[in-house]
């Protein structure tokens, strides 16, 4: 079984007052440390706030660079991986962009600069290779959405060596959206669509079916936060989902981030 977790923990901005990162580094770790996920991608991770949290998680590694130079500057889209499952054998990032190459590039419409992390991990219990993408699509440019959407597809195409791809991040659209269905109509890999894992589990849904919330409290509002899967038609095997959950833990009325995070666990089967 693997356990997976998407994490907005929302970036250490001051004005959030008593909800700044100070007053809620310790919540958002100690979820972390009790869900125990295998693999977790976060965003909205500014670089102190990822430092913080791997040292604070020491059995993980990490990947990720800062969206605004590539390096330690502006919001990272870190991956965190368990180091006595997985060996990290090839990593890298790309920009949500037309020059998906070009450091720090705006795409499209965007309001914001947006990247992408991904990794290839070797499960060293089962010797299967999987690849896990991490990002945060633009909340405003509906173009660059949609763009961003062709993009992903086009690079987990690319991956015809990988057998299972897990996509995890803050999409910024809610199910019934354009972009949503970008992501997860078959015309649109030429492969095989990305499916959510909360529409694959074998078991009911666990908790909210919302994870935004604006003021780090109820009410919720949208779900825009996902875990995905693509399962290569090529391979032997396909990810089997057996629990899906949206993670309501909260301490004294308020959450420890102004999303929720989302949490599968899946199981690779045979075809």
């Amino acid at each position: 079984m693997l356990r997976i977790i998407s994490y907005n923990i929302r970036y250490n901005n001051p004005a959030d007052g008593s909800n700044a990162w100070p007053h809620r580094q310790a919540g958002v770790t100690a979820l972390l440390r009790h869900h125990q996920p295998d693999l977790f991608g976060l965003q909205e991770v500014l670089h102190a706030q990822l430092t913080a949290l791997a040292a604070a998680l020491p059995d993980y590694g990490w990947l990720g660079v800062g969206r605004d130079d590539g390096m330690q500057a502006g919001e990272y889209a870190p991956i965190f991986y368990r180091r006595d499952r997985f060996t990290l054998q090839e990593s890298g990032h790309f920009w949500l962009s037309a020059t998906p190459e070009q450091v720090g590039t705006f795409g499209w419409d965007a309001a914001c600069v947006r990247i992408a992390t991904w990794a290839i991990l070797l499960d060293k219990s089962t010797q299967q290779t999987l690849f896990h993408l991490n990002t945060h699509f633009d909340h405003r440019g509906m173009t660059a959405q949609l763009a961003s959407a062709a993009l992903l597809q086009r690079v987990l195409a690319q991956q015809a060596n990988v057998q299972i791809a897990i996509v995890t991040g803050d999409f910024n659209c809610t199910p019934e959206s354009a972009t949503y269905r970008a992501l997860t109509t078959p015309a649109q890999m030429g492969l095989s669509a990305l499916q959510d894992a909360m529409t694959l589990s074998t078991t009911p849904h666990e908790g909210p079916t919302a994870t935004f919330t604006t003021d780090f409290a109820d009410p919720l509002q949208e779900k825009i936060d996902y875990i995905f899967l693509y399962s290569n038609p090529a391979t032997a095997v396909q990810p089997l989902v057996t629990r899906h959950a949206i993670l309501a833990d909260q301490a004294n009325g308020h959450y420890p981030s102004d999303h929720l995070p989302v949490l599968a666990e899946i199981t690779l089967a045979a075809r």
